[in-house]
């Protein structure tokens, strides 16, 4: 273990050497860990909102309308970190043929990225068509089965066994979600900004076994293929994504998502459109929200993928549930979102109480949060 590296199994496929890069020491840890706190935690209030003002009409849009926007900027960045390469190539001594050779130093399959790209497209469709029924508290709760799902997944597909101390901290979690997911069976009758239908809870919660199956091969794929940037598996991840979201378009005829008339869904895609400039059927108000999201969206989601290639998927989802507490405080705030806000339901106080004690057991007690906060950079 003191060169950094360590036996894993990516998916049955045989032993891979998983190479993490760390984050400097503590310093860097919580450093990275403010950020990321403050990334998530406007990144999931700009959502709830965005989907809220929107309304239905819209929710498959919004996904391909940002998918567009990162797929240009994640390009655009593509192109100026090629031209970095080339010149600090230039400065460092030629590759042996033996490094040539290495599975490690080959560019990761197309249809490997594009796998990713299947499992988050997917996560985002049913995300998309149920987060306009499901409360913005319950969102961010929901958001944290990630936390159980990649710590299992990592168990059965990467042989990483987590240790029992991990596993009480996932089951207060798990717990904590399950109180807000049933707010409707709980709270009867209370008063939200959205209509909230429980089929809507439920595949927002089926949602994210999608990403945490993806969280878990992105870290696989970081270990065996080193010259994977985190920008490129984002490129190719979005454009697959765009590319499904055209194939389930017309899912949203159904009743239960949308309702729409299929002779309807060109018009949705230019108002859409019109819409991310303020114009056509929407204000000002309604581009604001949209750039808003949409630029702190592609960062947070940018540099999620740099955590998981440095620290690892289940040090993503479980540092991402320190921005709940800020998040459910956010949403509440009257003052700062008016009609839009949510009012508390006491299911998510005992959720707050569950989730910070799981992640504070994880990361004060856990051989692998502790672990986490200590592991040192590499060299690739």
């Amino acid at each position: 273990m003191s060169d950094g590296t360590r036996d894993l199994p990516l998916l049955g496929s045989g032993p891979v050497h998983s190479l993490y890069r760390g984050f400097g020491g503590p310093a860097g840890f919580w450093s990275m860990l403010v950020l990321l706190v403050l990334l998530q935690t406007a990144d999931g209030c700009l959502c709830v909102l965005l989907f809220d003002i929107w309304g239905e009409r819209y929710s498959i849009f919004i996904n391909q309308g940002g998918a567009f926007v990162y797929i240009t900027w994640s390009l655009v960045a593509l192109g100026v970190i090629a031209r970095q390469t080339q010149s600090q190539a230039r400065e460092r001594p030629q590759e042996t043929e033996v490094d040539k050779a290495s599975d490690r130093q080959r560019p990761a399959p197309w249809w490997l990225l594009v796998g990713i790209g299947l499992m988050n497209g997917s996560a985002n469709f049913c995300m998309a068509v149920s987060q306009p029924h499901t409360p913005g508290l319950s969102q961010t709760l929901l958001l944290l089965l990630g936390v159980p799902l990649v710590l299992a997944l990592s168990w059965i597909a990467l042989g990483r066994r987590p240790s029992k101390t991990a596993a009480v901290a996932a089951v207060l979690i798990v717990a904590g979600s399950a109180f807000s997911g049933m707010r409707t069976v709980l709270q009867p009758g209370d008063d939200q900004p959205v209509t909230v239908y429980a089929w809507a809870i439920l595949l927002f919660g089926a949602a994210q076994l999608f990403l945490a199956a993806e969280k878990v091969v992105e870290e696989a794929t970081f270990g065996k293929y080193v010259r994977v940037h985190p920008m490129s598996m984002f490129c190719w991840t979005l454009s697959t994504q765009f590319v499904l979201g055209w194939g389930l378009y017309p899912l949203q005829t159904i009743d239960a998502l949308g309702g729409l008339a299929m002779a309807e869904l060109p018009s949705v895609v230019r108002d859409g459109v019109l819409c991310t400039v303020g114009s056509g059927p929407c204000s000002a108000g309604h581009a604001a929200i949209f750039w808003s999201y949409t630029c702190v969206d592609f960062w947070c989601y940018y540099f999620g993928l740099w955590v998981i290639q440095r620290g690892g998927a289940s040090l993503l989802v479980l540092a991402s549930a320190v921005a709940l507490p800020l998040q459910q405080l956010v949403l509440c705030a009257k003052p700062v979102l008016g009609k839009w806000a949510e009012s508390f339901f006491w299911g998510d106080g005992v959720a707050l109480l569950l989730v910070l004690a799981g992640f504070a057991i994880y990361q004060g007690l856990a051989p692998e949060g502790v672990a986490a906060r200590r592991r040192s950079p590499q060299s690739p």
